[in-house]
């Protein structure tokens, strides 16, 4: 197992979220204890000027892509769109890909 490899690996997720469809695709290798670490880090710190949001910037970091639009125009996954979202909108998304990532760590039951 080459570690670059698998954490250039992407995968697709689809999920309802008051009625409508959100489907995404992210870099599900790219969640490390280091980077998890820092994610707590932040949202920890308050001596930052501009306190940062830790879901925002872990899906700015994780997303590829995904299929939400504002006013019919696509709305890409950066961190300074993340934060003007919707709350249950980024905390969903950071959830969905917590347990996918969780999904991925689970060995698979033999069927004997």
């Amino acid at each position: 197992m080459d570690l670059a490899n698998l954490k250039n690996k992407s995968a697709k997720i689809t999920f309802k979220l008051d009625g409508e469809e959100v489907n995404i695709e992210f870099h599900p290798h790219r969640l490390t204890p280091e980077y998890r670490a820092g994610l707590q880090r932040l949202a920890q710190d308050e001596t930052d000027e501009e306190p940062r949001d830790s879901d925002a910037q872990m899906l700015s970091d994780l997303l590829i892509k995904w299929d939400v639009m504002a006013g019919g125009e696509p709305y890409p996954p950066t961190y300074e769109n993340l934060l003007t979202a919707p709350q249950s909108l980024v905390t969903r998304t950071a959830l969905e890909i917590l347990e996918a990532v969780g999904k991925l760590a689970t060995p698979k039951k033999s069927k004997k």
